[in-house]
């Protein structure tokens, strides 16, 4: 643990020098990800769906904030449904709205989980953005639940695709009403849905328990409730699950906890403190917990020499004046 501390540290003072350019990178190669699967699960126009498209918008993202990329993709969803029929484009448009309402309600920052939660699910494990619920309020979790929203538009689109066209018999009425009702009784849409949003909740709730280790214990405990539903909905429901895709998000939301629960909330229960106190009104009963800290060790190094010998002075025989009777005769008569 200390070495990973000290790590952190030294990560932390890298990172305070090139914040800039590390940030830019983190921002560019994230909305990279996300606008190339959105092209990859969509490609319905061949002129927008391009590698070098996503490249260019993704280095325009790297110099916006990171919210920004949630809005790009689901302005990327809305072209691409456009070229399948304005319908599309229409249920695509109200859900983003909805989204855009809500932006503004919570804080600009959450509304990355609308674009993280769309990429995980697309990447068939869901279960690893579970996690992000220890860095969230109870309210904030909507902003995945519409994430998952989006993924399970681009799924019914894709699945739907003959009947939802531009050249398909039904009219405009059927082709909206075949979309919400695929979407909305989709069954392993809904599925995910309830078991990332139910298990999130109960994360939120455990880590503001006053409890030790409570964000651990949270998001064990919210693991389990998403397994505990998934493996229901497979026995109830008959919705196939994938174990390997399952394995794998699990183990991204193993890393993704340990690196939140250590790295960044980073809380020393073992000296934990409870503290007493009042005043006019109140009593007061407080928990402190520390933070875990490692002061890097600082080295000196002491040179020890032998002390310096005095200098020894020589004189030779030319150096040394002697007096003799005849000059100290004439030095009298000249005082005289």
């Amino acid at each position: 643990m200390n070495r990973i501390l000290q790590a952190k540290d030294a990560f932390k003072s890298f990172y305070e020098k090139y914040d800039r350019l590390l940030d830019g990178a983190v921002r560019f190669l994230f909305a990279l990800m996300v606008y190339l699967t959105v092209f990859y699960n969509t490609g319905y126009s061949v002129r927008l769906t391009r590698p070098y498209i996503a490249v260019l918008l993704a280095f325009i993202s790297s110099f916006l904030p990171i919210s920004a990329v949630s809005i790009i993709m689901s302005i990327l969803l809305l072209a691409e449904f456009a070229s399948v029929s304005l319908e599309v484009m229409a249920v695509g448009g109200l859900l983003l709205a909805l989204m855009l309402l809500l932006y503004f309600v919570f804080r600009p920052g959450k509304s990355i989980l609308v674009a993280f939660a769309c990429l995980l699910c697309l990447w068939k494990m869901p279960q690893a953005i579970l996690p992000a619920a220890l860095l969230l309020q109870p309210t904030e979790i909507l902003m995945a639940a519409f994430g998952i929203l989006m993924y399970g538009l681009i799924a019914v689109v894709k699945k739907d695709l003959p009947l939802l066209s531009a050249s398909s018999s039904l009219g405009m009425t059927g082709k909206i009403n075949q979309l919400l009702t695929d979407l909305f009784s989709n069954e392993r849409i809904m599925l995910v849905l309830l078991s990332v949003t139910a298990a999130m909740l109960l994360i939120c709730i455990i880590k503001r328990q006053r409890i030790n280790y409570a964000h651990l214990t949270g998001i064990i405990a919210g693991d389990l409730l998403y397994l505990v539903i998934v493996i229901v909905g497979d026995l109830v429901l008959k919705v196939a699950i994938s174990l390997p895709g399952l394995i794998l998000g699990f183990a991204v939301n193993a890393l993704m906890a340990l690196f939140i629960i250590y790295l960044m909330i980073n809380m020393d229960y073992r000296h934990t403190e409870e503290v007493e106190f009042e005043d006019d009104d109140y009593y007061y009963y407080v928990k402190a917990v520390p933070k875990m800290t490692v002061s890097a060790l600082n080295k000196t190094v002491e040179t020890i020499s032998e002390p310096e010998k005095p200098e020894e002075t020589t004189f030779s025989v030319e150096d040394i004046f002697v007096r003799t009777e005849e000059s100290s005769e004439e030095e009298d008569k000249h005082a005289e």
